[in-house]
């Protein structure tokens, strides 16, 4: 139950992150590395590879690694 309660924390902490990053549209100056969608995007493959079990979580990470990509997109 512990490793599930974590893993939404984590989740929690990179849709903040994502959102800010959709939001705000920044880059952080000098670049830094948590600025970037392919940190996030790691971060959560990690998540995914690691294959938690849960449909609730593979979706979530699904979705945000959606987000990721369209960070990534050329506008």
């Amino acid at each position: 139950m512990d490793s599930y309660r974590e893993l939404e924390r984590e989740l929690r902490h990179i849709k903040a992150a994502i959102s800010m990053l959709e939001t705000t549209k920044i880059y952080l100056a000098p670049p830094t590395i948590v600025a970037e969608p392919a940190y996030w995007r790691a971060r959560l493959e990690t998540i995914l590879d690691g294959r938690p079990g849960n449909a609730n979580i593979e979706k979530q990470v699904l979705q945000l690694i959606a987000r990721t990509n369209r960070l990534g997109a050329p506008e």
